[in-house]
């Protein structure tokens, strides 16, 4: 009805307010101009009437297709005017096909464009709700593949907090800071089979440890962080702690969230108490915190229940097994569903505690548990060092029947070595002293001998040439007696002052000047004299720290060669490593380059200048062996071994060094020496300088 009515107007706007004048214009062609031509079979018509249909037909075509010239999905700007195909005309009326337009013509030719375009515009429609239905679907897999994919990253961010949790609670295990999370995840690993070294676990149940950890209740934010540590373990399948353990983890939460709910409430008591300070406040705020039942309007938080009745339920509550909490839950249930006179407040405050009085049993089973299993590992663990110190001391026995003619063990060895020390630094100072007190007494002159009175008196034995050690009080005050560790000082100093002359003669002997010559580095560690004491590794190293050069670092142990090697005493001796103290030498080579280059406040990169080794081998077996070193080849052109030999009971080691041409000047820094216990090798490279 629509498309004939759109038709009907279309006729009556074709045929005008001039029907009678003028001819008839088909609609389906376009209106002509206000001018045509008899050829045409138009007549001339008035503009007045041209400019009527051309608005009746825009307006047609806005009100049942929306369209405009201006306004069109066809980008057309002449959409409104008809449009007329003169050549094909002239064609037809030439070849004598053209006929004339009527009426029915004009409504079957509009009911159908106007059906066309509906139809057109309803697939389109169509075409793009699917197309929206189609980017709909498309957007709801992207998400959904999204979904997945941040689904993965989501559980691997959940396994990696796993991971840092339990990392955490090694860290605070190590530091000797654990918290009760950590002793519980502890006994739990336990109980799976693993092993501690230490096996402390949690001392009280868990219900109990918001109360007295270490002495004193769990502020809120411990009981906070615990709750969060608690959920990391519901619902990850990540260790076996939480995949066998989850009904006790469950148990842990409801625990938890209690101590959380009673610290809070007292936390709000005590500040409403704070903020109230009369007499009456503070009655209630204390019996509030103790559950004093003197007062009577005290009830339970969570019940609303007298606090004496909750005392009550408590009693009834503890003691059971989850078990039995749970029959006597459903018993409960059907009591309050049965029977009508019963005091239902009493028995839904007993069902409201259930849950937490069953949590409390179950960790309790499994603290008894973990009890259990951690004394059963500390038995183990003493059992199993028992055996191994009964395994060293029967080691150590094989090894002393070896070695019977040097010393049984070392603590043994470092005794004899003292009391040989002690006894020579006697000897040294009972002959200073009578030196002293009686010049005579060196041998350089000796008493006249003079007969027995009474021939038979047998003569008495003679002593020891030494002289008998006196007491030093008996010593004359005048007499200046030194230490041991001074009479070694006072030798150093004498020493360098020697070494200082003697530098300054070579000095003189070869014309140079001794205020510009860079001064030879002090050497401490100088020959000495041969009765002084082994120097000990921490005191040879306490001493470089202190006169450390800022040009001069620390070799690591990790610089130590790995040597593959046996020995044919290592059935007789343990074989062991010496200790060392070496460093690398270091300085900027200030060439022409790094001179353009670089400035004091932008150095060059250090390079290596020269090492410096000491191995100590203070417990040699033979003493009479002076350790040598030897140079290796390396997997490198670029670097060089140092070995250092020096027999049983010391095994070899061997440093890395760069391959390069040595001083072997000792006024260049050359050392070579075996003093005191010490293998002292020093030596610096040489420096070439770019000539043309």
């Amino acid at each position: 009805m629509e498309a004939e009515a759109m038709a009907l107007r279309v006729r009556e706007a074709s045929m005008g307010p001039h029907h009678d004048q003028h001819r008839q214009f088909p609609v389906h062609q376009d209106l002509p101009s206000p001018l045509q031509f008899k050829s045409c079979e138009y007549v001339f018509i008035d503009k007045r009437v041209y400019d009527l249909r051309l608005a009746e037909r825009k307006k047609l075509l806005s009100e049942h297709f929306g369209y405009s010239n201006d306004n069109n999905p066809f980008g057309d700007r002449l959409l409104a005017e008809p449009f007329v195909w003169k050549k094909k005309n002239l064609l037809l009326q030439a070849a004598g096909k053209k006929h004339a337009t009527t009426v029915n013509a004009l409504l079957t030719t509009s009911v159908s464009k106007v059906q066309e375009i509906k139809n057109v515009k309803k697939r389109r429609e169509e075409r793009e709700a699917e197309e929206q239905l189609m980017q709909a679907q498309r957007e709801e897999l992207q998400r959904e593949k999204e979904r997945e994919h941040f689904q993965d990253y989501f559980e691997k961010e959940e396994v990696f907090h796993r991971q840092m949790h339990i990392r955490k609670t090694e860290i605070r295990a190590e530091q000797n800071r654990e918290q009760p999370i950590d002793f519980i995840v502890k006994g739990l690993r336990m109980l799976n089979g693993e092993r501690f070294e230490k096996v402390a676990v949690l001392p009280v149940p868990p219900h109990e440890v918001f109360d007295c950890f270490n002495k004193e209740p769990m502020s809120v934010q411990m009981i906070e962080e615990m709750l969060a540590d608690v959920k990391l373990h519901i619902g990850v399948d990540t260790t076996a702690v939480d995949k066998d353990y989850q009904d006790f983890w469950q148990a842990l939460l409801v625990l938890t969230k209690d101590a959380l709910e009673k610290a809070e409430r007292k936390r709000k008591v005590l500040e409403e108490l704070r903020k109230n300070s009369s007499a009456d406040a503070a009655a209630q705020a204390a019996a509030i915190l103790a559950n004093n039942t003197s007062v009577g309007d005290v009830r339970d938080a969570d019940s609303g229940i007298a606090v004496g009745v909750t005392s009550d339920i408590t009693a009834i509550l503890s003691g059971k097994t989850p078990q039995e909490l749970d029959a006597l839950k459903d018993s409960i249930k059907v009591k309050l569903e049965t029977e009508e006179d019963v005091d239902s407040a009493y028995w839904e405050a007993i069902l409201q505690k259930i849950p937490l009085f069953r949590a409390r049993a179950v960790c309790l089973v499994y603290h008894q548990r973990i009890q259990q299993k951690a004394a059963e590992l500390d038995h183990q663990l003493k059992c199993e060092r028992a055996e191994a110190e009964a395994e060293l001391l029967k080691a150590r026995a094989a090894e002393s029947g070896l070695t019977d003619d040097l010393l049984a063990t070392e603590e043994e060895a470092r005794e004899q070595q003292k009391i040989q020390q002690m006894q020579e630094q006697a000897k040294r100072m009972a002959r200073a002293v009578e030196k002293e007190i009686n010049p005579g007494a060196d041998g350089s002159y000796s008493p006249e001998l003079e007969p027995y009175e009474d021939e038979a008196e047998a003569p008495k034995p003679r002593g020891p040439y030494s002289p008998v050690l006196y007491p030093f009080d008996e010593f004359r005050t005048e007499t200046n007696i030194l230490h041991p560790d001074e009479e070694l000082e006072q030798r150093m100093a004498e020493r360098r002052i020697a070494k200082h002359r003697e530098r300054e003669r070579r000095l003189i002997q070869l014309g140079l000047d001794k205020e510009k010559t860079t001064p030879e580095e002090e050497d401490d560690d100088e020959i000495l004299d041969p009765a002084a004491k082994i120097v000990t590794y921490e005191d040879f190293v306490r001493k470089e720290q202190k006169n450390a050069s800022p040009d001069e670092e620390v070799l690591a142990a990790s610089s130590e060669m790995k040597l593959k090697q046996h020995y044919g005493w290592e059935e007789k001796y343990r074989p062991r490593k010496p200790r060392f103290f070496n460093r690398v030498r270091t300085c900027y080579f200030w060439n022409k380059y790094n001179q353009t280059h670089y400035d004091h406040d932008n150095p060059p990169p250090k390079i290596v200048q020269g090492y410096k080794f000491n191995i100590f081998y203070p417990d040699l077996i033979d003493k009479t062996k002076t350790p040598t070193w030897t140079l290796e080849p390396s997997d490198t052109p670029d670097t060089i071994i140092v070995r250092f030999h020096a027999g049983p009971p010391y095994e070899d080691v061997a440093f890395k060094v760069l391959n390069r041409e040595w001083h072997l000047e000792r006024f260049r820094g050359f050392r070579n020496v075996f003093d005191r216990g010490i293998m002292q090798l020093y030596f610096s490279f040489k420096k070439y300088w770019y000539r043309r």
